[in-house]
């Protein structure tokens, strides 16, 4: 899957996502942040390179603003802060309606799964099988290692 097809699928999988009435002020949950490769090289690309989205504070939260440097291609982590109910916001923003967890994780492996296809170049539908083998992998290896 090429760069432009990618990030076009990405769009659509955020745009299920509910509208977030947000006071921003979440900028105290900004790390660390998981994110997928497409998802950094869609950060990096808007913002640069910043370094690790696993350090304590996310490199693209600008320290003087208190906002997202690369708001506009943040990850779907970003995404669903607020509209999940586990991950509520502290700050009382409601969304326009609450995303169920099974519809979060669908989501979530919807933007997996596109990363995957983007990475090794095909197509979002065989990434089960890829994934299917990366699995069997492991779990070789776990067993080899005892783990």
């Amino acid at each position: 899957m090429n760069w432009r097809k990618a990030v076009s699928r990405l769009d659509r999988v955020y745009r299920k996502i509910p509208v977030l009435d947000c006071a921003r002020q979440c900028h105290g949950s900004c790390g660390p942040i998981p994110c997928t490769d497409l998802e950094l090289e869609r950060m990096r690309r808007l913002a640069g390179d910043r370094g690790s989205m696993l350090a304590p504070e996310c490199p693209y939260l600008n320290r003087a603003s208190r906002m997202c440097d690369c708001y506009g291609a943040r990850p779907i982590v970003c995404r669903l802060f607020g509209v999940v109910h586990e991950m509520a916001c502290p700050h009382g923003c409601m969304p326009d309606r609450w995303l169920t967890d099974l519809e979060a994780r669908a989501l979530l492996c919807d933007v997996e799964s596109l990363s995957i296809a983007w990475k090794h170049g095909i197509a979002p539908e065989d990434t089960r099988q890829h994934q299917g083998k990366r699995r069997k992998r492991a779990e070789t290896t776990n067993q080899r290692t005892g783990v």
